[in-house]
């Protein structure tokens, strides 16, 4: 008898070991979930080059080199489709002012995108570029543009983006502390120079 009383008080035992080894690794995975439910703080580094490299006096150069080619890559590509939802976006980039403006004709624009099944598209070209101007940062992304109506291509030509940016002050919807107060596409130096051949 004292046989099976041993087996029994060992079963117990191991149960006992078993469920606090459960409740244990329960408590755990429920603390490891709620803990990666919790947002984690995000750090910008202004001037931050590489991962572990920073170089002081440098960071709104290139942040201004970065936010540029972003709204460049953003109004630069769209299609017929596409158009109307990439002017939107294209709208968080801007001052106010420069909002505005583009709000004015955005939607004549649209109609004739539309119509017309204009479709742009903006390639990189080159190195972002950026330039202080009377205390005003100016960015230059060159790029191969191509603007296709329907099927046919009416234009393919190296072209640059100048881009005037104002510094604000960095916000939780725009850490950067720049937008864009003016855009304009212009030929390249080199597209001038061959008088338009691409």
């Amino acid at each position: 008898m004292s046989r099976h009383l041993d087996y029994w008080s060992n079963l117990e035992r191991s149960n006992y070991k078993l469920w606090l080894g459960f409740c244990a690794m329960t408590g755990l995975a429920l603390l490891e979930t709620w803990s990666l439910g919790q947002p984690r703080p995000v750090h910008i580094v202004p001037g931050a080059v590489a991962p572990s490299l920073s170089r002081p006096g440098v960071g709104l150069e290139l942040v201004a080199q970065d936010y540029a080619q972003r709204y460049v890559l953003t109004i630069g590509n769209f299609t017929a489709d596409t158009a109307r939802v990439m002017y939107t976006l294209s709208l968080q980039y801007l001052t106010p002012e420069a909002a505005s403006e583009l709000r004015v004709r955005m939607e004549e624009d649209l109609k004739r995108i539309e119509r017309d099944k204009i479709a742009s598209e903006f390639a990189l070209a080159g190195e972002v570029t950026v330039h202080v101007d009377g205390g005003v940062l100016v960015a230059r992304v060159p790029g191969r543009k191509k603007v296709y109506a329907g099927k046919t291509l009416i234009t393919d030509e190296l072209s640059v983006y100048e881009v005037t940016l104002a510094s604000v002050p960095p916000s939780d919807t725009n850490p950067y502390g720049v937008r864009i107060a003016a855009a304009r596409p212009t030929p390249s130096p080199e597209h001038a120079k061959t008088g338009g051949a691409a």
